[in-house]
Formats: structure tokens, C-alpha cells, sequence
């Protein structure tokens, strides 16, 4: 069993050489002209598609999702049958048999 003092002094030295360790400056932080700013404008979808003109293809997105979800489909159907074959299932019971 761990003295008392043992592990008092483990937990002092765990959180000294915490306190030595470096953090990283954050890059990421805003502006004071940032914080100052106005929140974005929310802007409905259809006047962002408005904006983009003509040059979304609608058909392009789903064109191949008939055949994903054709392979989808049968790998699941393969999924469905038994995990172990007849002779493996009978070869494991009657091993379990043996040991009860």
C-alpha cells in the first residue's frame, strides 16, 4: 500500500511539471473589429442559388446514387443469412456440451 506522503508527493509533482508545459498563442482569436461587428445576415437559400446562376448541374448530386444503394442493398442481404455454417454450429454445441 502507497504511503500517504508518497502520494502526496506524486500529485504535487504531477501538477508541477503541468504548470511547466507551454500553450499554444491562439491565432484564431477575434478582433476587437471583429467583436465590434454586426451578426451576418441570414440570407434564404434560394436567393444563394440565385446568386450562382445557371451553374449548378441538379442531376449531377444523385446520378450515382441508384447504384450506391443498389450496393448498399446487397451487401446487406449478404448480411442477412446465418454467421456459421450448419457442420461449424454442430461441431461448437457439441463442444460446449462436452464442458458443461
Amino acid at each position: 500500500m502507497l504511503r500517504p506522503v508518497f502520494v502526496t508527493l506524486l500529485i504535487v509533482v504531477s501538477f508541477a511539471l503541468a504548470g511547466c508545459a507551454t500553450f499554444p498563442e491562439l491565432e484564431g482569436a477575434p478582433g476587437k473589429r471583429a467583436l465590434k461587428a454586426e451578426y451576418p445576415r441570414l440570407l434564404p437559400f434560394e436567393a444563394i442559388l440565385g446568386q450562382v446562376g445557371g451553374r449548378i448541374d441538379r442531376q449531377a448530386p444523385g446520378a450515382g446514387l441508384g447504384n450506391r444503394a443498389a450496393t448498399l442493398r446487397r451487401r446487406a442481404a449478404a448480411l442477412q443469412g446465418p454467421i456459421l455454417d450448419t457442420a461449424t454450429r454442430q461441431r461448437l454445441m457439441a463442444a460446449v456440451a462436452r464442458h458443461q
